[in-house]
């Protein structure tokens, strides 16, 4: 495993320099199976990385608590490993998590970040300045507070529509020298707002005063929940890998994702059984049994509560 710690943008580049190899320049960093490109804005720092790695990356990102910025995370196919403190379980959870898992967070906890081999990566990192973010907040939001005292939180968004729209926008923009820091600033501002519509949804919902620790296991409970949707994992389990109990671990929950427990899992098996039929390789019913249903009847239905339409009538739509 290598690890790398940085809390800067020229860091950054280093660090990945130290393990990719590759060419540094004003622009970013290029190697045979990644490109990082980054951007300076007087608001924000924005970082792009897109490529297929050749073997398996794990990088130590520590947040510092002296920065002005504050780091948001947007990724599409990269696996967070966020117990940082705890190295020993790298390698057990590394096979725990599941590389597909997509979405945007904010935290200033320590995270490992890993990156999967040859497997497509789309990450957009924006390092905003503390006082730009706090624009976007309400004055009796809860999050400010955090904000401003430097209390672990961790907030995290699935993509929608709208913001994977963006980040591909950004992806097919910075190939192209002509205006690309232009439309990327505007894209970055346009991600960056998407995102801070939906945590302001959150505005009457309270932060709890918890600690890095507890924060910590709610996380390892979400990448256990989504481990495995063929044999999803039951509260009991949940809780006793977590070891939170029943009632903290659902409220916690709620807090950090914005949706119950069951909410969130349907709602990701839903996403995830839409994805593979739109792939072409699977039937129906292979999906079905892939994201926990062994009923076919019952995925069917609730793949039509989800979508509107059942699975066979978006197969016979798209093919």
């Amino acid at each position: 495993m290598i690890v790398y710690e940085f809390d800067s943008l020229e860091e950054q580049l280093k660090s990945w320099q130290k393990i990719l190899g590759g060419t540094v320049n004003e622009d970013g960093l290029f190697t045979e199976s990644l490109t990082i490109k980054t951007f300076q804005f007087p608001e924000m720092e924005v970082i792009l990385v897109e490529g297929n790695p050749h073997r398996e990356l794990h990088l130590f990102r520590k947040i510092d608590s002296k920065t002005a910025f504050v780091p948001i995370l947007f990724s599409l196919g990269l696996a967070v490993t966020r117990n940082s403190n705890d190295e020993s379980r790298l390698e057990e959870q590394k096979n725990e998590m599941d590389n597909s898992l997509s979405g945007a967070n904010l935290t200033n906890i320590d995270s490992i970040l890993t990156f999967p081999p040859e497997e497509n990566i789309n990450v957009v990192a924006l390092r905003v300045k503390s006082e730009t973010l706090n624009q976007f907040l309400d004055e009796d939001h809860p999050l400010l507070e955090r904000l401003k005292t430097n209390k672990p939180y961790f907030i995290f968004e699935d993509l929608d529509p709208k913001m994977k729209n963006t980040m591909m926008e950004m992806k097919e923009t910075y190939s192209s020298k002509l205006f690309a820091k232009n439309y990327i600033k505007s894209f970055s501002w346009l991600l960056l707002t998407s995102f801070m519509e939906k945590v302001n949804l959150r505005k009457n919902r309270a932060i709890s005063n918890i600690k890095e620790k507890t924060l910590k296991s709610v996380i390892l409970a979400h990448d256990l929940l989504l481990n495995n949707l063929s044999e999803p994992k039951t509260i009991d389990e949940l809780c006793r890998e977590s070891g939170l109990s029943s009632t903290r671990l659902r409220e916690l929950f709620k807090e950090v994702y914005g949706q119950s427990i069951h909410q969130y899992y349907q709602h990701f098996r839903m996403m995830e059984a839409k994805r593979l039929l739109l792939s072409g390789e699977y039937a129906v019913s292979e999906v079905g049994y892939l994201v926990g249903y062994t009923h076919l009847g019952h995925f069917s239905s609730a793949f039509k509560k989800a979508f509107n339409m059942l699975p066979k009538q978006l197969l016979k739509k798209n093919y």
